[in-house]
This record gives C-alpha cells, sequence and structure tokens, in this order.
C-alpha cells in the first residue's frame, strides 16, 4: 500500500477553528479517536506461532508480504490498537510510581479495576518505510510505502514478543473523511517514566496491563499543539496514474484550505523509521 501526505502544525489556541474548518470541508462531524502505540526497535519480521501454523490465512500472507518489504533489514514497528477514553483510570491527579504499579497488574486484575483487560486488546501491525526520494510527481507531498496488517489470528503483544525494545504512548484527536483523503487531527501523549528496574530491563518495558489517567500523560509537545495530517493510500501505488491522481487530490485541498490551513510536505529524514 502506498501512502500520500501533507502535514500542518496547528497552534492550541487554533485547535477549535480548525475542527471547524474540517467539518465543513468534509461535511461530517470529525470523530473523537484515541490510539494506544506500541512502538517496536525491531529485531527481526515478526512471525507468530499461529501464522507459522496457518500459512493459509490473510493474516499469515500479509506477514509474508511485510517480511519480503523489509528485506531483512531492522525498522521501527508498532502495534496500534484503539481505545476510549473510559478505559483510562480516574483522573486522581498526576500518576506517581504507585500509579504504575498498579497498572502493571495483571490482566485478570486490570480488567476488574477499570474495565479495560490488555489480553482483549485489537491490534494493528502497522510498518512505514522511508519516504520516498523526490521525484517531479510526488515532489509536493511526502510519498510511502506502508504496511498495515490486522491481528486477527493470535495475540498482537505474543507476535511481537521477539522484537527489541518497546516505547508505548498515546495518540489523541480527531478524524474526518473528505473524499478519499484521510484528515487525522492529533497530537502524542507520553506515560510517565518506569521504575528504575524496568529502566534498565534489557528487553525494554513491557506494555501497562491498564492505564493510568489520560491526563496524568504527558504531552510530547508542551505547548499542547496538533499535528493535522491529510493523506491518501492506494492500493497499488505502483501505478503512475494512481499516483499522479492522489497528488492531484491532495494539491486541490491544499488550495482549498489556503490561508487557513499550511499544508506541506513533511521532511524526509525526520520520518524515517530505520534502526540505526
Amino acid at each position: 500500500m502506498h501512502e500520500l501526505s501533507l502535514f500542518s502544525q496547528v497552534a492550541l489556541a487554533r485547535h477549535d477553528l480548525v475542527l471547524r474548518i474540517l467539518a465543513g470541508v468534509s461535511g461530517m462531524q470529525p470523530e473523537r479517536t484515541i490510539e494506544r502505540h506500541l512502538l517496536y526497535k525491531s529485531r527481526r519480521t515478526p512471525a507468530s506461532k499461529t501464522a507459522q501454523s496457518n500459512p493459509q490465512t490473510l493474516q499469515s500472507q500479509q506477514i509474508q508480504a511485510l517480511r519480503a518489504q523489509l528485506k531483512g533489514e531492522p525498522y521501527y514497528l508498532k502495534l496500534i490498537g484503539a481505545v476510549d477514553e473510559q478505559d483510562f483510570g480516574e483522573d486522581g491527579g498526576t500518576s506517581t510510581p504507585r500509579d504504575l504499579e498498579d497498572a502493571e497488574m495483571t490482566g485478570q486484575e486490570a480488567a476488574s479495576a477499570s474495565g479495560y483487560d490488555i489480553d482483549e486488546q485489537q491490534w494493528s501491525l502497522r510498518f512505514s518505510d522511508l519516504p520516498d526520494v523526490p521525484v517531479a510527481a510526488t515532489r509536493s507531498v511526502t510519498s510511502r510505502m506502508i504496511s498495515i496488517v490486522d491481528i486477527t489470528d493470535g495475540n498482537g503483544l505474543d507476535l511481537m514478543a521477539e522484537q527489541g525494545n518497546m516505547y508505548e504512548y498515546v495518540l489523541e484527536g480527531h478524524q474526518a473523511i473528505h473524499n478519499n483523503i484521510i484528515l487525522h487531527l492529533f497530537r502524542i501523549r507520553r506515560f510517565p517514566k518506569r521504575s528504575q528496574s524496568q529502566a534498565a530491563s534489557n528487553s525494554g518495558p513491557s506494555p501497562l496491563k491498564r492505564l493510568p489517567p489520560l491526563k496524568s500523560l504527558r504531552l510530547l509537545d508542551p505547548s499542547g499543539g496538533y499535528i493535522l495530517q491529510a493523506s491518501i493510500r492506494l492500493q497499488d501505488g505502483g501505478k503512475p496514474e494512481s499516483i499522479s491522481l492522489g497528488v492531484d487530490e491532495l494539491k486541490q485541498f491544499k488550495e482549498l484550505t489556503k490561508g487557513v490551513i499550511e499544508l506541506d510536505a513533511g521532511e524526509r529524514l525526520a520520518l524515517d523509521t530505520r534502526v540505526k
């Protein structure tokens, strides 16, 4: 799959205005979205026991395609799961080390405490390649190969058990659709620091069994600003005509919102997903 994107920084003071603009352009009320992201520094291409024993399943075929796409090179890979605000703990102020110890309880204890059970979380595995070197046809947008595998066979955490260090964060924002364009206005919240024993672990910390209060998660951008990503996903990005149509549609959207939203291609090396 190929993804074409434009990006814009949105100050916190302009957040509500941009939301109204997106609602007007798309003809729909932007949907509130919260995603739990587990970022893995991969050691090898993931391969689950389920996929190995059922090579004809769609998930297995998609993972084999991902394996071929990676060509044995180490990249950062993500597990992404949609969550709701009620999945987070009650807002009782800033999280403490004790709060994080509580969040590391067993799955059964976590489910009884907040209703959220990490073992029941539905995950998607996402790989994003290094953006393509700009050429005449795509110079005005960010163009990259991506792969998204919905984990339906087995547990997504088991699938990634052999990977390297894991970093966890939350993506919160709103999403709307305009024609073929996915409009995602989001910001990143970071989990509090783990204990020294976890920080010293060679395998890195494991995902929290339950989620601390959402407001206790620190914003990556202290100003509270957002990023707007306008993207089009092409199932057959190998066809020049498909790329051209996608680029033209993004250009038209950029022109439509010119003066109120400044959209541009992202910095290629800033979006590099290779492990160095």
